[in-house]
């Protein structure tokens, strides 16, 4: 991606065992759902990062898209899971952030990332994996993709501020399957998304200073949907270490058969 564009538009690569290749839209993944009056389902003003760090705690995995994630409290409750991956605006979540930093400030916010424990990539079950484009091999057979931490998406050309961002906010609650299920053992992925976060509020030290709104709604579609949305944006993220200052996808999906 050599310029800027409307972050909607991006493409996701789809290739093939002989190196054929198709770009595809990111899908419309928007769901509307009649909620059970049981559906267990709160809205927060206050102290945002306490509740969020909560469901946390009590999902087995977590994965999702911020803008930016700075909270040490929140990186913390997520180093505690089975697995957690989260895709964050590019370098907007180095930015310093409301008190005086220190000069490793960046070193320290990088090595909470990297305590993290990745989450086992989603696999299309039997139909294809991720794999990250290489120099050598552009297309077709690239490194197979395992697993996925802390990735990033947009623009960022210096100090300029109207760019399109990544500017979700959401957070998806995991379950663990059964490791004897027959589709875990064949393959599936091993998670089942069951309950979603999502508001204004950013997972920062300025986000927990200011006037913010969350919602939390336990929902199998509703989380499934926000799942999906994180798993195809992983298709067109770039690692922490970018070389782009706009969009640069280097995932592909592989179909493992032959596109045309």
């Amino acid at each position: 991606m050599s310029h800027r564009q409307d972050l909607n538009t991006l493409k996701r690569r789809q290739t093939d065992m002989g190196d054929n290749t198709e770009d595809v839209p990111l899908a419309n993944l928007s769901v509307e759902v009649e909620l059970a009056r049981s559906t267990k389902s709160a809205c927060y003003f206050r102290d945002l990062e306490s509740p969020l760090i909560r469901h946390i705690q009590s999902a087995d995995a977590v994965v999702g898209c911020v803008a930016w994630l700075t909270s040490l409290r929140v990186l913390n409750a997520l180093a505690s899971k089975q697995a957690a991956s989260v895709i964050v605006q590019k370098e907007d979540f180095l930015r310093p952030d409301l008190d005086p930093l220190p000069a490793d400030w960046k070193t320290e916010l990088h090595a909470y990332y990297e305590a993290l424990s990745p989450i086992r990539a989603p696999g299309h079950w039997g139909a294809g994996w991720l794999e990250t484009r290489t120099t050598e091999d552009p297309v077709g057979h690239g490194h197979p993709l395992h697993d996925v931490g802390i990735r990033c998406i947009g623009h960022r050309r210096g100090t300029e501020s109207a760019m399109p961002r990544m500017h979700h906010k959401f957070f998806v609650f995991l379950r663990a399957k059964d490791e004897t299920d027959p589709e875990v053992v064949e393959g599936a992925w091993p998670y089942q998304p069951y309950a979603v976060w999502t508001g204004s509020y950013n997972v920062t030290k300025n986000g927990k200073a200011s006037l913010e709104n969350a919602l939390f709604i336990e929902d199998a579609t509703l989380a499934e949907a926000y799942c999906a949305e994180w798993a195809q944006l992983i298709e067109v993220s770039e690692q922490l270490d970018w070389r782009s200052e706009y969009a640069a996808p280097e995932i592909d999906y592989n179909t493992g058969a032959c596109i045309s």
